[in-house]
């Protein structure tokens, strides 16, 4: 689904990660672990085309991503990749349903309320289509964010850190959440994650412990 090769990123001329090769196949789901400081976060935005390595190449679903720039790099995003970040970074302008549109949107993709409100429906979140991220609870909000990764079918799911503030029940709600809607798309989920319950669910660990600063 996704082959990651000769990846580094410069924060500064002395500080440079240089990351593992990693490949996977569509509907695997995956923990990207390793220490605070190791690059998970910095390795799921490169994942993600929102940075850009120093050099190395990703191909995610077919295509060359850091080659794509502006809007084609939006759409691509937009059409084939779910991000579900540590905040929800919902525009409080916006209702939730007006919030979904505009991930639609975003992609160059037809504005599907039905289809809003399928995805609402399965997290329970129907009732909040018309609320503002204000009035939403962390958790609810949380959700939300899972609806706007899965909504537009995408190939590829990021989860930055989804459980690190969750005490247990909603640790496995979130992470149930996150594997339905992912196999619902029959889509490759990444969870970036330092959190031991997380580690016993999920078999396939791609580990950053070694990442090497040159």
């Amino acid at each position: 689904m996704f082959q990651l090769t000769g990846i580094r990123y410069n924060y500064t001329s002395e500080h440079t990660l240089s990351f593992p090769d990693w490949t996977t196949t569509q509907g695997d789901n995956w923990l990207l672990t390793g220490i605070s400081g190791s690059g998970k976060t910095t390795l799921l935005h490169m994942l993600a085309g929102l940075r850009k390595p120093t050099q190395g190449t990703a191909i995610v679903a077919g295509t060359n991503l850091y080659i794509l720039s502006g809007s084609k790099a939006d759409q691509f995003r937009g059409k084939n990749i779910g991000l579900v970040l540590q905040k929800p970074h919902l525009l409080s302008v916006l209702t939730v349903e007006e919030n979904l549109l505009l991930t639609q949107y975003m992609a160059g993709l037809p504005q599907n309320k039905q289809r809003i409100k399928e995805v609402l429906t399965i997290l329970g979140l129907l009732d909040k289509r018309n609320s503002r991220p204000h009035q939403l609870s962390q958790g609810q909000a949380q959700r939300i964010s899972i609806a706007r990764a899965v909504l537009n079918r995408p190939k590829l799911i990021l989860a930055d850190e989804p459980t690190s503030s969750l005490d247990d029940v909603n640790c496995m709600r979130v992470l149930d959440l996150l594997e339905t809607q992912a196999a619902a798309c029959a889509a490759t989920l990444v969870i970036a994650t330092h959190d031991a319950r997380v580690k016993k669910r999920i078999t396939n660990h791609f580990h950053l412990d070694s990442v090497q600063m040159v």
